[in-house]
């Protein structure tokens, strides 16, 4: 959903998974993606720094993080 610009469909199902798994690195990563291309860069921030702290050796999740800051 989200490669085919579809935020809309993908934030609840990403907001599902997070609150199912809180510990979900990736979901988190993706929900910070959905916010950020939505333009919610508060809300990008929390996600990406849930994923950054759930993942700090991931270098991507980081990278992330860094671009929405």
């Amino acid at each position: 959903l989200i490669a085919e610009d579809r935020f809309a469909e993908a934030a609840p199902l990403l907001e599902a998974a997070v609150a199912a798994r809180p510990t979900y690195a990736e979901a988190h990563n993706n929900l910070a993606l959905v916010y950020y291309r939505r333009g919610d860069f508060a809300a990008a921030e929390r996600h990406g720094r849930a994923a950054a702290a759930l993942k700090p050796y991931e270098g991507g999740l980081v990278k992330n993080l860094a671009l929405t800051l």
